[in-house]
């Protein structure tokens, strides 16, 4: 590439066209972008180089077995199309997008190592994996058909951008990570599992709620902080169907952040998990209260003076 390139490939006569680029494809100079436009294919089977990224904005982009869609340090963008992941693994420094699909082909695994935040509205789909390990923060909205694992480590963070953003039957994995509800809800996820550390589910400033498939069968190596969850105020934390969802052992490693009683968590005969306390007052409640107490104290020894 010499330049930012733009490839339309557009329909010809009996349908649509495609074009297979079988050598690398690199750049010369600066950071190179490419952009697909137009709706035909555009199919990439040799390890591409360009470091500028992929915009795709139309069409279809296909990533074979032994491709790459560009440098490990390159973004990804998908604005519209489709683009089909068939190959076993691939990095992108980015990942944003106003919509589209993505397609995680069986056996893929698309790392992003995304420092910063980045929003996504495509749908997800197929039976691969987007394993997150930068720090940063990814906002999904698009929801989708995937069936594999989105995985986080190393303070990444997966944010809801909309209700039922997440594909409704993936599977969650979280590494000292963050699930961040921002506020919405996710009525159908698959199981959930914890690597080892700390990890969090952050229901947001408002009412929230989240069910998970039945996740006992799942391995939980750490532990789990529920962040900004209101008892009573409609906010929801489910697994499953009933009080089998969770092992005796994965429930004692929840931990309700602001609860007493340690904060720990029970389990309802319909999956429902809660925090076994009552909430712990903040400190600005429990100087308001002494205030009024002294104040009224100091209202009475005035009385009694007089």
């Amino acid at each position: 590439l010499a330049g930012n390139s733009t490839v339309d490939i557009a329909n010809n006569g009996s349908g649509t066209g495609t074009v297979t680029v079988i050598n690398a494809v690199g750049e010369t100079g600066t950071p190179r972008t490419l952009t697909k436009t137009g709706a035909g294919t555009l199919a990439f089977s040799g390890p591409n180089t360009f470091t500028g990224g992929l915009v795709l904005s139309a069409g279809t982009v296909t990533v074979n077995t032994g491709g790459l869609l560009s440098a490990a340090t390159a973004p990804l963008v998908v604005n519209g199309g489709t683009l089909n992941l068939n190959n076993s693994a691939q990095t992108v420094s980015s990942l944003s997008g106003s919509g589209g699909t993505i397609n995680f082909g069986s056996g893929h695994t698309l790392t992003l190592a995304q420092i910063g935040s980045g929003t996504l509205v495509s749908a997800l789909g197929g039976a691969g994996n987007l394993a997150f390990t930068g720090g940063g923060t990814a906002t999904l909205s698009g929801g989708g058909g995937m069936t594999g694992t989105l995985s986080a480590s190393g303070g990444s963070t997966y944010q809801l951008g909309a209700n039922n953003g997440l594909p409704s039957a993936a599977n969650l994995s979280l590494t000292a990570a963050t699930l961040s509800l921002n506020g919405y809800s996710q009525s159908a996820f698959g199981t959930l599992a914890l690597g080892a550390g700390v990890s969090t589910i952050d229901f947001g400033a408002s009412a929230s709620t989240i069910l998970f498939a039945n996740s006992s069968a799942a391995t939980w190596n750490g532990t789990l902080t529920i962040a900004n969850y209101n008892s009573g105020s409609g906010e929801s934390l489910q697994f499953g169907t009933d009080s089998s969802a969770l092992t005796v052992g994965q429930l004692s490693a929840i931990t309700f952040s602001g609860y007493s009683l340690a904060g720990a968590a029970q389990i309802s005969s319909g999956g429902v998990v809660t925090p076994l306390g009552s909430a712990i007052p903040e400190p600005a409640t429990y100087a308001a209260v002494v205030g009024a107490l002294a104040l009224l104290l100091a209202a009475r020894h005035r009385s009694r003076s007089s």
